[in-house]
């Protein structure tokens, strides 16, 4: 079987995960069993690994024996694994052509983040005017509230005052009651 992989499209982490179904740190737990037993992945010159189309296979061998036969993922790889051909094992070509556009992709997605960033940065800011423009209402209710409880204090007060000056002026106290009563009025 000729290995040459220079020519097959590469897939990362994040995409090998979804062709298989699994979480990325699921896919790199298995990369790491996967070397532990001699197998090989394709690297970039950061040691990222890039996955082929016969990793997927490889990979999904390994998932469908670990469902069907009831063993461990360790067992499993091991079993994969093992019975790999030995120029299977070893990739021919290890560092990827395609790392250019790998650093187009990923700069797409930085700018892609900058944009994010900044209509958050403006959310915050339209979010910040509201809370200051509500904070400036609150103050004025405040100050409105406060106002009226002392100009309704006020009135009652001179209510008060009035109902009591009243009941004065009404109300004759005692000598004004015995003035009243007294023997001169009868005579």
């Amino acid at each position: 079987m000729h290995n040459d992989t220079s020519q097959e499209k590469a897939y990362w982490s994040k995409e090998a995960a979804a062709m298989l179904n699994i979480a990325t740190p699921t896919l790199r737990k298995y990369c790491n069993l996967m070397e532990s037993h001699g197998y090989v992945f394709i690297r970039n010159a950061h040691n990222q690994r890039a996955f082929i189309q016969r990793d997927i296979i490889v990979m999904k061998n390994i998932q469908e024996l670990f469902r069907t036969k009831d063993i461990s993922v360790e067992q499993a790889i091991k079993t994969v694994v093992s019975e790999l051909p030995t120029n299977q094992l070893t990739p021919s070509v290890t560092v990827l052509e395609n790392e250019d556009l790998d650093l187009k992709q990923v700069m797409a997605e930085i700018d892609e983040i900058k944009q994010d960033n900044e209509q958050l940065k403006n959310t915050l800011e339209e979010f910040k005017k509201l809370m200051i423009d509500q904070q400036e209402q609150i103050i004025q209710q405040q100050k409105y509230i406060a106002a009226s409880i002392e100009k309704r204090d006020h009135h009652i007060t001179q209510l008060l005052q009035q109902s009591i000056e009243k009941k004065k002026e009404k109300k004759p106290n005692w000598l004004q009651r015995i003035a009243r009563i007294s023997p001169r009025d009868t005579d």
